[in-house]
């Protein structure tokens, strides 16, 4: 296995020995990246963090495309939000954001455990705002989000059972959303991406009927949602995974 560490270490040589080769330069702005996306992973966002303002710095004086420059920038904007949520989390700070916030950061470094243990406090907390507040929609929408990401935390861990039934709640939720706001397209697309998990779970668990008829309403809310939409390339996109999955699971009951 490559020592990111000493990637580094070799490059920087390297650009020292040649402080004129923008070659090596490069390369050492290339190990700084891979090096920070390391840290990343394993939590280490201080270190993350200034392994990409130097790579970063490095790219900007050699010019680099702004893609490139963009690419780093998005990461320092991930790793500094990781940061704060974690900082929010140690802080015992209870807010449904917060706690939910968290639980993504965890799920991101693998700890689907942790990270379903705060999704069900955000849950817990906005259950309660909701019953002070049942009219609020956004909320509902909330408590929906934040069920699906349980849904897929406990599939994750291969808990189907579990994992079905966050996300047929979620899509009880979102239908009653859908059903007071008929017009609302972003209230018919979380229906269909409900649809969607509860199709991948029931397929996971053999059940090929359901499945079946789980994809296809969600392919048929994507194919209304496109026709009114005729210039969204990410509904074209949704449709075709949707008919691919329809396919799978249609060509193992032959």
């Amino acid at each position: 296995m490559t020592d990111p560490n000493g990637e580094v270490e070799a490059a920087r040589a390297r650009a020292a020995a040649n402080p004129r080769d923008s070659t090596a330069r490069r390369d050492l702005a290339a190990a700084l990246h891979g090096l920070a996306d390391r840290l990343v992973a394993r939590g280490e966002l201080d270190g993350a963090l200034a392994a990409y303002r130097e790579s970063l710095e490095i790219s900007r004086c050699l010019r680099a495309s702004q893609k490139e420059v963009s690419a780093v920038v998005a990461k320092m904007g991930d790793a500094l939000v990781m940061k704060s949520a974690i900082a929010v989390y140690v802080a015992g700070n209870d807010t449904a954001w917060s706690l939910g916030s968290a639980g993504d950061v965890f799920a991101v470094h693998g700890d689907r455990p942790t990270a379903l243990a705060l999704y069900r406090k955000a849950l817990t907390e906005l259950r309660a705002q909701a019953a002070r507040e049942p009219d609020n929609a956004a909320l509902q929408r909330d408590i929906a989000w934040r069920l699906r990401a349980v849904g897929d935390a406990l599939a994750a861990q291969d808990e189907r059972e579990g994992a079905l039934a966050a996300h047929r709640e979620a899509l009880t939720i979102r239908r009653a959303l859908a059903a007071r706001e008929p017009n609302n397209a972003g209230a018919s697309l979380d229906t269909a991406w409900s649809l969607g998990a509860i199709g991948a779970v029931l397929e996971g668990q053999g059940d090929a009927d359901a499945a079946l008829a789980a994809y296809n309403e969600c392919l048929q809310l994507r194919q209304r949602l496109a026709a009114a939409d005729p210039g969204n390339s990410g509904l074209r996109e949704d449709i075709a995974v949707t008919e691919a999955m329809i396919a799978r699971v249609q060509e193992r009951r032959t």
